[in-house]
């Protein structure tokens, strides 16, 4: 059955109205609706204009007229790493926005399950806890422990969204011709692939002065870029997740295989291979991994080569052949250095006697480890429904009490748990304790339970 409503929607000024909501969402929060400009015009005034501009956007495109104008680059730091940005104007920021919502909805249905990433109800912590499940299960299929052990290869992309090429050869195009053409039905001529391929493969104005047209990676800060990412890697998702008796994740560019015989592992490594030639990628050689998982961590005799091991590292979390999951040393180390920032600015900020600021750290540190509040921590999630480790959970609720403890009393270490209590900060400050949390989530979780 052909799926066109995604690409009905362009007709409408909606997503165009909607899209530019979103941007000015996005950009009042940090003060720049007046500072993002074009031709003259700030964001400000082009939002309080809305409706009137998305019509003209929406009747340029269906006729066929809009036009990308050339893109700026710039560079940037992301994740600590000096990464070339392309600056769009803000009218092509607008019509990108709702062609990528477009494509995302058209490419939905052929993305493998086994891909995690940039997908709404969809998240690392996914793959990790589904990967957990298969080694309990793996666990359960195999009294004998003798008889219990996994080949686990995890691969990761050398700069993966700034490698995948975009020239007329590129394997994209078949990629996105089967979807659109032969299985949604979109006309060859249809104004939105000519649109898609622009936003792809856009003219760059490059930082010495020359104009080129992009010949290697998507856009980095496009809106194209996470389905592109997600739908490129496709022939790895599909042909190692239909492999029998084994499992695979991905997660962006970071992927994970496991099964537990050597000679299937090995063919899947032999597919990886032949897939990311195909491709035209690279591996990134630092985080190549093959490895032997047991609960002991012994070596394979069927396969010398991989590494013996314990405990698998994934996506910022440990596993053990348990399926029992903790959070990396970093993670621990980020999560109470931010946690520690945060009380230390109640601290400062709100005056009283000592038990109101103290309370009000507690508040502070409850939404921030609440997923669904706004000030929630990135790792809230992992650590609300993915780890399940209680010992290091109750290493992290004592060191988080201390914290509160050394900022409010002056005392450094456990003497600061003489003038407040660790029971007083739990039962009258209302400190959170994630051991209590995760607790609750599970029995939440169970049959029957409400």
């Amino acid at each position: 059955m052909k799926n066109t409503a995604p690409l009905a929607s362009l007709k409408s000024a909606a997503i165009f109205e909607e899209e530019i909501e979103r941007m000015r969402s996005k950009y009042d929060s940090g003060g720049r609706l007046f500072d993002l400009r074009q031709d003259g015009v700030c964001l400000a005034a082009m939002s309080m204009h809305s409706r009137e501009l998305a019509r003209l956007l929406c009747r340029a495109v269906n006729r066929g007229e809009y036009r990308f104008r050339i893109a700026e680059e710039r560079l940037a730091q992301i994740g600590g790493k000096l990464r070339p940005l392309y600056r769009m104007c803000l009218t092509d920021m607008i019509v990108a926005s709702a062609v990528a919502r477009v494509l995302v909805a058209l490419v939905q249905g052929s993305l493998s399950p086994s891909c995690y990433s940039y997908q709404r109800g969809r998240s690392s912590w996914q793959a990790i806890a589904d990967f957990a499940s298969y080694l309990r299960e793996h666990r359960r299929g195999r009294p004998n422990p003798r008889e219990r052990g996994l080949y686990v290869i995890q691969r990761d992309i050398a700069a993966y969204g700034e490698s995948i090429p975009v020239t007329d050869d590129s394997p994209l195009w078949p990629m996105l011709d089967e979807i659109l053409i032969d299985r949604a039905n979109v006309p060859r001529e249809h104004h939105f692939l000519g649109l898609l391929r622009e936003l792809i493969r856009p003219v760059i104005l490059l930082r010495d002065g020359r104009q080129t047209r992009l010949e290697v990676g998507v856009p980095t800060g496009s809106p194209i870029q996470p389905v592109i990412n997600n739908l490129y890697l496709s022939p790895v998702d599909h042909g190692l997740a239909t492999i029998e008796g084994g499992f695979y994740a991905r997660y962006g560019d970071d992927f994970v295989f496991a099964h537990p015989l050597a000679e299937v592992a090995l063919e899947a490594e032999a597919l990886i291979n032949e897939k990311i030639a195909f491709l035209r990628l690279k591996l990134k050689a630092s985080k190549r991994q093959n490895m032997y998982f047991t609960a002991p961590g012994r070596p394979s005799l069927a396969w010398p080569g991989a590494r013996p091991t314990s405990r698998v590292e994934h996506l910022g979390c440990w596993i053990d052949f348990r399926g029992t999951i903790g959070l990396k040393r970093d993670k621990v180390r980020r999560l109470l250095r931010d946690l520690r920032r945060r009380v230390r600015a109640t601290h400062r900020l709100v005056d009283g006697p000592g038990e109101v600021p103290t309370g009000v750290a507690c508040a502070v540190i409850e939404k921030m480890l609440d997923p669904k509040d706004l000030l929630a921590h990135p790792l809230s999630s992992l650590l609300r429904h993915v780890t399940n480790d209680r010992k290091q959970l109750a290493q992290l609720d004592y060191r988080v009490a201390l914290m509160v403890a050394e900022t409010f009393t002056g005392r450094r270490g456990p003497k600061a748990f003489r003038r407040i209590s660790y029971r007083k900060l739990r039962r009258r400050h209302g400190l959170p304790s994630l051991v209590h949390l995760r607790n609750l989530g599970r029995r939440a979780n169970r049959p029957g339970v409400k």
